[in-house]
């Protein structure tokens, strides 16, 4: 029997991404527990979250995973972790450029109080039996970012 005489199998057809985001709070929900992590899930308004929170070397932050409406919008969102005093504002946003630039996909943002934040979107094309683990993998690498970068922060606002 050759080669060619084998019955081939149709390749397996992909689940279609996960378009609602409330279905991947699920998914993360349940890898979350899987491994062990404390969270709280909660709702304000529309807003569906889950809040977790870290203790590195540098700081404690909690972060959030929040689906926004049912269109499969996820953010991975932290708490403000620095707060850029007036004087200290220009500092402050050269640093979050700067941020932005070294790490790809964590977004460093200043909001209008000077508190500082940093965010990471969930791509859309994850498959749905992925969501959990690379929901939490994002959120365990954004804590080491914010973490290694907590130093420069206060340094920008100190100095």
């Amino acid at each position: 029997m050759g080669w060619f005489s084998k019955k081939e199998e149709a390749p397996k057809k992909e689940a279609a991404p996960q378009k609602n985001g409330v279905a991947k709070l699920d998914l993360v929900e349940q890898e979350l527990n899987k491994a062990g992590l404390k969270h709280q899930r909660a709702s304000l308004g529309s807003l569906e979250f889950i809040e977790t929170g870290f203790s590195g070397e540098k700081t404690t932050v909690k972060i959030r995973f929040i689906a926004v409406g049912n269109d499969g919008e996820f953010k991975i969102l932290s708490d403000d972790f620095a707060k850029f005093p007036d004087e200290k504002l220009v500092e402050g946003y050269t640093l979050a450029n700067e941020l932005n630039r070294k790490y790809k996909y964590v977004k460093f943002a200043i909001d209008n109080d000077g508190d500082m934040t940093a965010q990471w979107d969930l791509p859309d094309n994850v498959p749905n039996e992925a969501v959990g683990r690379t929901g939490v993998e994002i959120l365990i690498r954004m804590f080491q970012i914010i973490d290694d970068v907590y130093p420069e922060v206060m340094k920008a606002i100190w100095s």
